[in-house]
């Protein structure tokens, strides 16, 4: 799995003054940050519905994750880069990242994390360097068209993480995608606290 070159950009978050760098987590252990404590879990799952349903109306394809306290998005690819461009974001893609650039005004209440996914026509190495190239263009954008873009976690994942199977058109369609994770984040588990 390619994953992208972590020294450009960077956040921490702080929870009971220990510093964890987002940047130095694993793709697993990202998705199950920052843990959210029992005394505010209804909290942030009530905030974290209301946002689902929200972009469910919008009609995203998105689900409920980890024990409801998190939202995936899953988008395709082709909707953001022609076949096999990296550097050139479609209109269609931009309104997307201008949506998500909503999750970044506040800083810190959300997490993101951006994964590139590819489907199994290019062999392991050119999947990783596609995906890694578009993942570095779309936070290129959302860096220089919203407010801590910098703070969007991204992943190129290659070919390695087919939701279908790649035998037919529609399945390497499918696989073809960019997952968006919403997470809590630190600014919205201290406004739960309160």
């Amino acid at each position: 799995m390619g994953v992208f070159p972590i020294g450009m950009f960077g956040f921490n978050l702080y929870e009971d003054n220990d510093t964890v760098d987002v940047w130095e987590l694993t793709f697993e252990e990202n998705i199950n940050y920052p843990p959210v404590p029992a005394s505010v879990q209804s909290i942030v799952k009530k905030y974290i519905y209301k946002e689902y349903q929200n972009l469910q109306k919008k009609g995203l394809k998105v689900k409920l994750i980890r024990d409801d306290e998190a939202i995936l998005i899953s988008l395709p690819i082709d909707d953001f880069f022609k076949n096999n461009d990296v550097e050139n974001i479609l209109r269609s893609g931009e309104e997307y990242l201008k949506y998500f650039s909503n999750y970044l005004k506040i800083k810190e209440l959300y997490r993101v994390v951006f994964c590139v996914h590819h489907d199994n026509s290019l062999n392991g190495e050119n999947a990783d360097n596609l995906t890694n190239e578009r993942v570095l263009t779309l936070v290129d954008w959302m860096i220089n068209n919203c407010v801590n873009g910098s703070n969007i976690v991204p992943y190129s994942m290659g070919n390695e993480y087919p939701i279908t199977s790649n035998m037919t058109k529609e399945g390497r369609k499918k696989n073809r995608r960019l997952d968006v994770y919403i997470f809590p984040g630190k600014t919205m588990l201290d406004i739960a606290k309160d």
